[in-house]
């Protein structure tokens, strides 16, 4: 176990710090003055022959959130069927594959000459567990490493990650986002807590559940935003989508700020994974109330707008209103 105190935001006092964080800068005003790619440019690697829905969950569900673009870095198989899903999604069927012509290396060429362009990269939606796509998601992460851009890994990029935790080893922005049964893969022991696995990573991790866990260094957050029972395939690629839109934001409001250290840094990566986390409950928990049993993640995609301006924008409208009265 690490040797740091655990300093938990789980109070609502600290949930309130949180927020303001989050809407004193890190989430962007919307201005005039702004231009295509300043809200957000989202590259995600995924899409395979048997998944094309997860990767067009996380991509679409950043557009939702703010950002301005979505590229997706997929499967030739995968292509076209993602394309069919959005005119909004911008597809690159340039992941090799054991069935496909394009070598390995040149696969990730492919997908790095993206690198400089985009502010934020998951990896993992619908990846498959194919070798070459294996050995192409590994080469990406260790090319990810010369860009200073936010890296989210989930679903089978952490599978990659449980097999060889050097991977992410060096990547000082790398936010990983595990269920219960990835989480347990990560793990070192089995009573390993998700703080001493966030430190012995050097990442920040949400441990999705009940109650969804979030540390970084000697932080932890609990985001305990109410939602339902319902579990449907596809949530976990909403949330990943909508944490790549939220660390992309964090990442460029760190960079701007003059004064600037490690741990005002990690408060605001902590805020920013806890507005990804609480959007998704919420999301989840209007959807329900909708839908019940029938609740799918097509419908919790559509209730982001509202409940992003519900929860953020109008606060900040108000909070923005009130200090121009002062």
């Amino acid at each position: 176990r690490m040797d740091v105190s655990i300093i938990f935001f789980d109070a609502p006092s600290a949930v309130s710090d949180l927020l303001s964080c989050l809407h004193r800068g890190v989430i962007p005003r919307l201005t005039h003055d702004l231009h295509k790619g300043q809200g957000g440019k989202i590259g995600v690697v995924g899409g395979s022959f048997e998944y094309t829905g997860a990767p067009y969950y996380s991509a679409y569900s950043a557009l939702k959130v703010g950002a301005d673009l979505a590229f997706i870095f997929c499967t030739e198989a995968a292509s076209v069927p993602i394309k069919s899903y959005s005119p909004e999604l911008i597809v690159h069927p340039v992941l090799a594959s054991n069935d496909s012509s394009i070598s390995c290396k040149k696969s990730v060429e492919k997908v790095s000459e993206h690198l400089e362009r985009i502010s934020a990269l998951l990896i993992g939606p619908g990846l498959g567990r194919d070798e070459c796509v294996m050995d192409v998601a590994s080469g990406i992460i260790e090319k990810s490493k010369e860009y200073d851009i936010p890296l989210i890994l989930d679903g089978d990029a952490l599978w990659l990650l449980s097999k060889n935790k050097e991977l992410i080893k060096g990547h000082k922005n790398c936010v990983l986002l595990p269920n219960v049964v990835e989480f347990k893969r990560l793990q070192s022991s089995e009573n390993q807590t998700v703080a001493d696995l966030a430190e012995e990573l050097g990442a920040l991790i949400v441990e999705k559940g009940k109650e969804d866990k979030i540390a970084i260094g000697e932080y932890v957050a609990i985001c305990a935003t109410e939602n339902s029972a319902r579990r449907c395939g596809g949530q976990g690629d909403l949330l990943a989508g909508s944490m790549a839109v939220f660390m992309s934001w964090a990442h460029k409001y760190i960079q701007s700020q003059d004064h600037m250290n490690e741990d005002k840094a990690k408060k605001i990566k902590l805020s920013a994974a806890y507005g990804a986390c609480s959007l998704t409950r919420e999301c989840n928990q209007r959807t329900f109330q909708k839908f019940h049993r029938g609740m799918t993640t097509v419908e919790m995609i559509q209730e982001i707008p509202q409940t992003f301006y519900e929860l953020h924008d109008k606060q900040i409208e108000q909070e923005d209103a009130e200090n121009s009265d002062k």
